[in-house]
């Protein structure tokens, strides 16, 4: 992902490398079935899309 990155856009990779971070941890692996942030913290982390919708009571 981010040598892609870098190829398309040499001068600022490094402005979207918090982005790709949270991409990879947030992605559940083939072996595990779940995130690598799961498994460290034993819970899903909050995403973008978690804070514009309404939590179920």
């Amino acid at each position: 992902i981010l040598a892609s990155l870098a190829h398309n856009d040499s001068k600022a990779w490094d402005l979207k490398l918090s982005q790709i971070a949270f991409a990879l941890r947030t992605a559940p692996s083939e072996s595990t079935d779940n995130s690598p942030a799961f498994l460290m913290f034993g819970r899903h982390p909050r995403q973008p899309l978690d804070l514009l919708l309404p939590s179920p009571a």
